[in-house]
């Protein structure tokens, strides 16, 4: 590789006010870029990714969507992790809900072949295939002067986090992380969810489990429009009643992964009909702060009852079939080793917390 490979920028928007502001980061880099690639109005996402692409004419190129700014540094660091054999480098973006997420994603223009696949996880599966072909992608690290939280970013992801946008977004997700049949990840995200301080967490929660219930396997990456099941949800969110308005509920039993569905969605069911936001936010934090094997699928049964008007064993079965993809997680083995691998990391944790007080 040269000491100055030329990169390209591919921004992509459909007609955003932060364009500009993203554009004038691009223009900001230490190494500069050689051309921008602008594609505008063009969706679902794969296909505005592949137009842009097939404009490319150096050896790397790096996309960016209109809602990051990128630090100044930032090309110059992607570039630098290229080496033989290495497709993409990916780093993470500071993020206002999430604290880090990841984010920009440069690539070597020779992997393109064939662009991103309609899918609903296009990306993943892009990369996916790459390393098929034999292509690595490798994840840019830096331990930076800022919270713990910031480490290892390069820019930050600054869309305008409305409730509408959470859950839209949020909503696609869920349906990604199914596609994926990927629970640790899904897990991952309602935990960041529950602590994150930002107004739009609780509404992105909820969506992020509805997503798992519904339809689609292509790219439905584009413009969001506010829908009932939405209004439903801003309506619950919005009822002033104070917490324990729905009776509360003993203590988690030992349950099958089925029973546990059936009966936090039974749960969601009577806080949408008699409770409010604090009912919701107590059961979630119940959930949260459990060891139960399958509060992650709890939470999701919960969330999706909230959209439910009255309780339809035909409907919940219909439901708890959506998840069979992450049938591998309510396995005995499975949970016994999630189990014991959460408790060795709590055990180091509170190991770590010891000796730092001494």
């Amino acid at each position: 590789m040269s000491a100055r490979p030329e990169v390209t920028a591919v921004m992509l928007t459909i007609g955003e006010p932060t364009f500009e502001r993203a554009r004038a980061s691009v223009l900001r880099q230490t190494h500069p870029v050689r051309a921008i690639v602008v594609v505008e109005n063009v969706l679902p996402f794969h296909r505005a990714f592949n137009e842009g692409a097939a404009q490319v004419r150096t050896p790397f190129f790096v996309q960016v969507d209109s809602d990051m700014i990128l630090d100044d540094d930032c090309v110059e660091n992607l570039l630098a992790r290229f080496a033989e054999g290495v497709g993409s480098v990916v780093c993470h973006l500071r993020d206002a809900l999430y604290g880090r997420v990841e984010g920009i994603k440069m690539y070597r223009t020779a992997c393109l072949a064939g662009g991103l696949p309609d899918s609903i996880s296009p990306d993943t599966d892009f990369h996916d295939r790459m390393a098929r072909d034999g292509w690595a992608t490798v994840y840019a690290l830096r331990q930076q002067d800022r919270a713990r939280e910031a480490w290892h970013t390069f820019g930050e992801h600054r869309p305008e986090y409305t409730p509408f946008l959470g859950y839209a977004r949020h909503v696609v997700d869920g349906r990604r992380w199914r596609y994926r049949g990927n629970a640790q990840a899904l897990r991952h995200h309602f935990h960041l969810l529950h602590r994150s301080p930002h107004p739009a967490a609780l509404i992105s929660h909820v969506a992020l489990a509805h997503g798992l219930f519904l339809p689609g396997e292509l790219d439905l990456l584009g413009r969001y429009q506010s829908d009932a099941e939405y209004e439903r949800i801003v309506e619950l969110l919005d009822r002033e009643r104070g917490a324990r308005t729905v009776r509360a509920w003993p203590r988690l039993p030992a349950l099958t992964a089925r029973q546990a569905f059936r009966s936090s969605y039974r749960r969601g069911i009577a806080i949408a009909q008699h409770g409010g936001r604090c009912d919701l936010e107590a059961e979630l934090a119940r959930l949260h702060g459990t060891l139960h094997p399958w509060a992650w699928l709890m939470q999701a049964a919960l969330c999706q009852g909230l959209f439910v008007d009255r309780f339809d064993p035909i409907r919940c079965e219909r439901e708890w079939s959506q998840l069979a993809v992450f049938a591998y997680y309510f396995e005995p083995v499975s949970v016994a080793r999630r189990l014991a691998s959460e408790l060795r990391r709590r055990a180091a944790a509170a190991r770590l917390r010891l000796a730092v007080r001494s």
